[in-house]
């Protein structure tokens, strides 16, 4: 007895497109999880870029950009802010990013300094009685600041050339004597109260005054300010 072979209704299994299938599904998850590692790896490097802003507030304007580069951070603009007490002269009164906040590694950090009123502008009305330029009579406008000033001693004028005393004033001794010496001068140190708002410890007055013209080795005679003259009493008048 002989069986036929009978016909199937079933379709035969198609094992080769189910291979196909679970390879791209693989390859689609592969693909995805590399994407996610790059966003994770951009991410971490962005924050990892985000430090915390230092408090400079108080702090001079030398001290301030010390302290935020080794943070690593910049001194960014700096404004001046007018103040009636000589003890928070040539002091940080605000900063922008404020202390505490997290910001890109590198960024500026804006700074406002407080000055005495006729500090920067004033109207020669106060201090040494000469016709001075900015500081109640001083020589020349006394500049919030007291780092040392980069100084070329020599320069080409239209009508006189030679060395120049460099400008030291509102400077700290120890800045006016690196800044001198650097210039190829020799300096003589006077101490003495202001009247004009300098703030205790910079340089008040000098003599010759600055980019005056005058051979290196000359001797410059700096005034240093002891802070506001009590009871009133008049600054001694330098010879």
């Amino acid at each position: 007895m002989s069986v036929e072979n009978v016909p199937s209704d079933f379709p035969p299994l198609a094992s080769e497109d189910m291979g196909d299938e679970s390879d791209d599904r693989m390859r689609r998850i592969v693909a995805l999880l590399l994407l996610l590692a790059i966003i994770g790896l951009v991410v971490w490097w962005f924050l990892s870029r985000l430090i915390l802003v230092p408090d400079v507030v108080g702090l001079t304007e030398s001290k301030a950009r010390e302290t935020l580069e080794v943070a690593g951070f910049e001194l960014g603009e700096i404004t001046t802010t007018t103040v009636s007490i000589e003890e928070e002269a040539g002091k940080i009164t605000d900063q922008n990013p404020d202390a505490g906040n997290r910001v890109l590694k590198g960024s500026g950090i804006d700074v406002v300094i407080a000055v005495l009123p006729g500090t920067g502008s004033g109207d020669g009305s106060s201090g040494f009685g000469g016709t001075g330029a900015g500081t109640g009579g001083l020589p020349r406008s006394v500049a919030a600041t007291d780092q040392p000033i980069d100084y070329v001693p020599y320069v080409t004028d239209p009508i006189l050339s030679g060395p120049q005393v460099p400008m030291v004033l509102n400077m700290t001794l120890a800045n006016a004597k690196a800044t001198l010496s650097s210039a190829g001068y020799k300096y003589t140190v006077k101490y003495g109260p202001s009247t004009a708002g300098v703030v205790k410890g910079h340089v008040l007055y000098q003599k010759p005054e600055p980019d005056a013209f005058e051979d290196r080795g000359t001797v410059v005679e700096i005034w240093i300010s002891t802070g506001a003259p009590k009871g009133g009493a008049p600054y001694p008048q330098p010879d």
